[in-house]
């Protein structure tokens, strides 16, 4: 896993509880708005995180298991 590059254009907001699922974080409008002005295209967020018209592109996801599924296509 550790020399599995990451997209240096997505980011990841969220909690990650002892059982791996990844739970919303706090003002996620507000983070994703920073994060696109960062140049950021995509994020990662929780699919309990608030339904909203995010800024940019989002994958909803309920555990690492489901962010390892991601990045370890192909």
């Amino acid at each position: 896993l550790k020399d599995i590059p990451l997209p240096a254009d997505v980011c990841f907001i969220g909690e990650v509880g002892l059982a791996g699922e990844v739970r919303p974080a706090g003002r996620t409008m507000m983070r994703l708005k920073e994060a696109s002005r960062l140049g950021f295209k995509k994020a990662v967020i929780s699919k309990r995180s608030p339904k909203d018209d995010y800024p940019m592109e989002t994958v909803r996801v309920s555990s690492l298991n489901d962010v390892l599924g991601l990045f370890l296509k192909g």
